[in-house]
């Protein structure tokens, strides 16, 4: 920050620069020294440290514990199989990692990140994109209002230029800057200022809230202030719902597993009086508890959704957010360009009186004309339409060259969404010595700045009812209303050639300009489609009530109403409220209208602190507060920088019908990722009381530790499927929540099951076939085989049961690579006890033939019973999944 402290004069020369910009050679060498633009904490994570993080997963740091202690008692069976356990879930889960990291950097590279630089290639120093990552100390940048700042920069020119660093202070207050060109104003600068208020810098990440300028470079990537700060790298993330509960899970089932193990070698030790195998089998107990897959799963759920999404035309910017679409419950919206077609015109002009007249557009076109910033709304951008278009017979518009007419810019007044106005000053020789300043905005702001109104060609004193009589007249018909007001200004009220907001008073209203932005065809569908979806739509907006409120009665978002809608709200009556009244409003009206970006941001906040997961739509600058207020942030790749800095998801094609679509797989990769869990809980949950039965009653292990581990194995290799499971539309009807009791709920409820059909196979080999010899390693190996046996196909057949809360087979089908993996899996658990070198290498025997006619009726009986269970659970709990 030594620059700040420095005439830009002198820090120009230091950094071999000019105010006019870099030399290209320059610019490139030291892109090469210095390396991108970029936060290395935000960059793409290379192979061999996500390896790395595999590896050292807390589920694999167990498993490897228990692999050592399997070595140490000359256990080499279950110390192979326990490390190819961890090779698999390490494999699995950094593939699918690396695949989806890969995809999702490809997708962000479709987000326009660029920014305007001066010179370089171009000889005329005028400003051109490049991407943000390729700016190097010494470039100067143009920014204007929307714009994000690049880098950290020293401001060398500014007009009115207003900074929000509420990134870095979490401040909503805007800041000043302007530059310190002088040394006497260097000099006068305080030097014990903390460097973040200092007036001449600009910060990476922060944004402009109004007017423009130029700035130099002075730190890039992780030498800005930002990169500097260790707790932006070293910060842990907030978890989410879902986060949280598969922490929950994860820790319960290992809480089951440090209590049963023990348990288990107890009770196997004073039965079997064979401590070292009771060992073994103790770790064997312990991996099954272990959900070493939970990662890969997740992981792989988040990753093909998001690569569904992007197909859907939608970018994901963070994985997480493919989740938490699943789980919206409301919409917060912009109006423009989401609920209309976003492609303005001028629909009138007319005067004070609403009678037909063109002053006020060719007044407003000098205003958009004459502006410096780089940005052009889509409003200025319909008057700079209207007025160059080809002329059509009758026209009475005069062409825009005489409309210029020699003006002159000498100062303008920027766009803030405060004022919600913006104004030019201009100079024309023939006319007058004074300046004209022509203030152009929201009717209603620009009215209550005016004490006159032309009507024709008089001048009188304004009559505000008729004004607001008119502006509402507009409204009715969906349009939405521009004010045109103008004064004359003496040179000398001007402060060093700038203007400022205290000269748009005592002005002339000139009269109005109607803007027609039709409701979008489809967007009633998609609204309807999206109630339909338990998703609530409501519309935050800056435009005027009557504007929004024609617009949403059209789309069937409310009633129609004579008066104002009672499901309408503006932001200066929320300001009026109290909280419990504030959050009422927030929480029953439909459409917010006449909202500062701080009031949007409260509005959302509000919905989520009474239980909601908020999704908020919008693409301009006012919207860059509640976008990184809400659930998750939604913007489109042709919305502001500051937007598409703060959303989640960034929409290639903008519209209601895209969301919905993602929502939906936002959906499906939910719930896959909640049968995993509730699969995997649900079923250590009734091995539990399994192998406590068999360690109290059985005088020989029911399944050896390497069977044990084989079978583990094989369910996992059937689960990690699922991710391409298909999911019920019924399922997807409703927003998907975690619920940690729900998840209790099903474990306790269907995990038991299991146990009985496990007991009634100890029952037939203790009973029918007579197995009871601890002795006897004929005995002992077939009762380990039928337990294996049966063990492995309930599992994989339950899962067809577990995924759906229909009639299984008959209501609802599995994909085809869950069916196709299941029905290897089954087969290759019953093929092993018949191929030589494995029935040898597990300690299994063949199985008899007679104990077939009691597996094949007690699993369709397991399905049975649980399909039972699972209809009472539904109609108790209402929801299966």
């Amino acid at each position: 920050m030594q620059y700040s402290l420095r005439p830009v004069s002198q820090t120009l020369q230091e950094l071999r620069t000019s105010a006019t910009g870099l030399d290209a050679r320059l610019a490139a060498d030291r892109l090469k020294s210095d390396g991108p633009n970029q936060l290395s904490n935000l960059n793409k994570l290379p192979w061999w440290r996500m390896l790395i993080d595999n590896i050292f997963n807390p589920f694999n740091a167990i498993l490897t514990v228990l692999a050592v202690i399997a070595i140490s008692t000359q256990d080499y069976a279950t110390f192979t199989i326990l490390m190819l356990m961890v090779v698999l879930s390490v494999t699995l889960r950094f593939v699918q990692e690396h695949k989806s990291a890969k995809d999702i950097y490809a997708l962000k590279a479709l987000v326009d990140n660029s920014c305007l630089v001066l010179g370089r290639a171009n000889a005329d120093a005028s400003p051109h994109k490049i991407d943000r990552a390729q700016l190097v100390v010494g470039d100067v940048v143009r920014i204007s209002t929307g714009s994000v700042i690049p880098a950290d920069c020293l401001v060398i020119s500014s007009e009115m230029l207003s900074v929000s660093q509420s990134t870095l202070t979490g401040e909503s207050i805007t800041l000043e800057k302007y530059p310190l060109p002088t040394a006497s104003s260097w000099e006068s600068n305080d030097k014990s200022i903390n460097a973040i208020d200092r007036p001449n810098v600009l910060f990476m990440g922060t944004h402009v809230v109004s007017g423009h300028g130029d700035a130099l470079v002075i730190a890039t990537g992780d030498r800005t202030y930002i990169g500097t700060v260790a707790s932006v790298s070293n910060e842990a993330k907030t978890q989410n719902d879902f986060q949280r509960g598969i922490s929950q899970v994860s820790m319960l089932l290992l809480a089951f597993m440090f209590v049963m193990a023990p348990t288990v070698l107890i009770i196997d030790g004073l039965v079997t009086k064979d401590w070292k195998n009771a060992a073994l089998f103790c770790l064997s107990v312990a991996v099954g508890l272990v959900p070493e897959m939970l990662p890969m799963v997740t992981t792989a759920n988040l990753a093909r959704g998001a690569i569904l999404i992007a197909r859907k035309k939608a970018i994901i910017k963070q994985l997480d957010a493919v989740q938490i679409l699943g789980s919206i419950d409301i919409l917060c919206s912009d109006k423009t360009g989401t609920l209309t077609e976003d492609h303005v015109s001028v629909a009138s002009s007319a005067d004070a009186d609403g009678q037909p007249l063109n002053t006020a557009l060719e007044l407003a076109y000098v205003n958009a004309k004459l502006q410096t910033s780089d940005f052009v709304n889509n409003i200025d951008r319909a008057i700079l339409a209207r007025v160059e278009e080809v002329r059509k017979d009758g026209d009475t518009l005069p062409p825009s060259s005489v409309i210029l007419n020699n003006k002159s810019k000498v100062a303008d007044i920027p766009f803030d969404f405060y004022r919600r106005v913006v104004s030019v000053l201009f100079f024309q020789p023939q006319e007058s010595e004074k300046l004209t300043l022509v203030c152009k905005g929201a009717a209603e702001e620009v009215i209550r700045r005016c004490t006159h109104a032309r009507a024709g060609n008089e001048i009188s004193i304004i009559n505000y009812k008729v004004c607001a009589d008119l502006t509402a007249e507009f409204a009715k018909r969906g349009e939405r209303v521009i004010g045109v007001a103008t004064r004359r200004v003496d040179s000398g009220q001007l402060v060093n050639n700038a203007a400022t907001p205290d000269l748009e008073v005592d002005m002339v209203l000139e009269g109005f300009i109607s803007i027609l932005d039709p409701p979008k065809p489809d967007a009633k569908t998609a609204i309807a489609n999206m109630r339909k979806l338990g998703v609530t739509t409501k519309v935050l907006t800056g435009d005027a009530l009557p504007t929004a409120q024609r617009v949403c009665e059209i789309l069937d978002m409310i009633p129609e109403s004579d008066g104002v809608s009672d499901l309408c709200i503006t932001g200066s009556d929320l300001a009026q409220l109290g909280p419990v009244e504030f959050a009422d409003a927030v929480e029953n009206k439909c459409v917010f209208a006449k909202l500062t970006p701080i009031q949007k941001l409260e509005v959302v906040r509000c919905l989520r602190t009474q239980g909601h997961q908020v999704a908020f739509l919008g693409d301009g600058v006012n919207d860059g507060p509640a976008l990184r207020g809400s659930s998750c942030g939604i913007s489109v790749n042709t919305g502001c920088d500051i937007a598409k800095d703060a959303a989640n998801v960034i929409l290639t094609e903008k519209g209601l019908d895209v969301i919905l679509d993602a929502i939906i797989v936002g959906r499906m990769s939910f719930i896959n990722t909640l049968k995993y869990i509730k699969m995997a809980a649900s079923s250590n949950f009734g091995n539990v009381f399994s192998v406590t039965v068999a360690a109290s009653w059985l005088p020989f292990l029911p399944m050896s530790p390497t069977q044990l581990l084989v079978q583990n194995l094989l369910y996992d290799i059937s689960q990690a499927s699922i991710p391409w499971d298909n999911v019920d539309e019924e399922m997807i009807l409703e927003p998907v929540t975690w619920s940690t009791k729900s998840m209790l709920k099903f474990m306790v409820f269907i995990g038991p099951l299991s146990s009985p059909f496990d007991i009634f196979t100890f029952i037939v080999n203790w009973f029918y076939f007579g197995y009871q010899n601890a002795d006897n390693a004929s005995q002992v190996a077939k009762f380990q085989t039928h337990w294996f046996l049966e063990g492995c196909l309930t599992q994989v057949a339950i899962v067809h049961v577990l995924r759906t809360a229909k009639l299984p087979f008959l209501q609802s089908r599995a994909s085809l690579m869950v069916s196709v993996t299941t029905f290897l899996i089954a087969m290759a658990a019953m093929a092993f006890p018949y191929i030589p070198f494995l029935r040898n290498a597990l300690g299994m025997a063949i199985p008899e033939h007679m104990f077939y006619a009691f597996l094949f009726p007690y699993i369709f009986a397991y399905i049975i019973i649980v399909q039972v269970a699972k209809s009472t659970f539904i109609k108790f709990n209402k929801v299966w999944l």
